[in-house]
C-alpha cells in the first residue's frame, strides 16, 4: 500500500476517540452546541484581572481543542497495527 506523506497513523484507542467526537459534533445537535460554545467562549479573553483572563483563555482552549479534533476528519488517518503490520484502512 502506498503511504501518503501526510498520512497520520493512530492507535485503535485514539481512532475510537476521534470517531466519538465526530459522531457527537457533526450531528445537528452537536453543531448547535459547538456554535453556542464558540459564541460564548471564543470572544475576547482579555480581562484586567489576570486570573479571570486565564479562566477565559481556558474556556477558549476547550473549543479550540474540539475544533482541532474535528478538523482531523479531513485528513488521511490510518490505524496502526493493521493487516500488513503497519497500517489499516
Amino acid at each position: 500500500m502506498e503511504r501518503l506523506k501526510d498520512t497520520k497513523f493512530v492507535s485503535p484507542e485514539f481512532m475510537s476517540f476521534l470517531v466519538d467526537y465526530w459522531e457527537v459534533f457533526f450531528s445537528e445537535r452537536g453543531k448547535r452546541v459547538l456554535d453556542d460554545m464558540r459564541e460564548k467562549y471564543c470572544a475576547s479573553s482579555f480581562h484586567e484581572n489576570p486570573y479571570r483572563m486565564g479562566y477565559l483563555c481556558g474556556q477558549r482552549d476547550v473549543v479550540v481543542e474540539i475544533e482541532e479534533v474535528l478538523s482531523m476528519r479531513n485528513q488521511d488517518i490510518q490505524v496502526e497495527g493493521g493487516e500488513d503490520g503497519n497500517s489499516k484502512e
